[in-house]
C-alpha cells in the first residue's frame, strides 16, 4: 500500500462563530517588543513583535511585523497591512504603492 485516503462527512448545524470583544486599548498595547528579522524587501530590520490574543477586532498593523499566535506565527511584510475583524480573523492586504 503507498497511501490511503478518507473522507468522511458528518451532517451538523451551521457553524455560528463568536464575536471577539471590542478593546478601548490601542494597538500598541498588544506589543510584546521587538526584534531584528530579515525581510526579502528591505533587508534585515527592526520588526516590531505583537501578541495576537492581545488584539482587537478593528486593530490594524503596517509591515514590517511579527504576530506570535499560540498555533502560529504571522508575518507581515513590508508593503502589506493586516486588521483583526471582529470574529478573530487577520486579513492582510497589500499596500497601494
Amino acid at each position: 500500500i503507498d497511501a490511503i485516503r478518507l473522507r468522511a462527512w458528518i451532517p451538523r448545524e451551521p457553524w455560528e462563530l463568536s464575536a471577539r470583544e471590542r478593546v478601548d486599548r490601542g494597538v500598541e498595547s498588544a506589543r510584546r517588543g521587538e526584534r531584528d528579522c530579515w525581510w526579502q524587501k528591505g533587508g534585515l530590520q527592526s520588526t516590531p513583535i505583537y501578541d495576537y490574543a492581545a488584539l482587537g477586532p478593528g486593530h490594524e498593523l503596517h509591515g514590517p511585523a511579527v504576530v506570535e499566535a499560540a498555533d502560529t506565527t504571522i508575518l507581515v511584510e513590508p508593503g502589506w497591512h493586516g486588521r483583526m475583524d471582529e470574529y478573530g480573523f487577520f486579513t492582510m492586504r497589500k499596500e497601494k504603492q
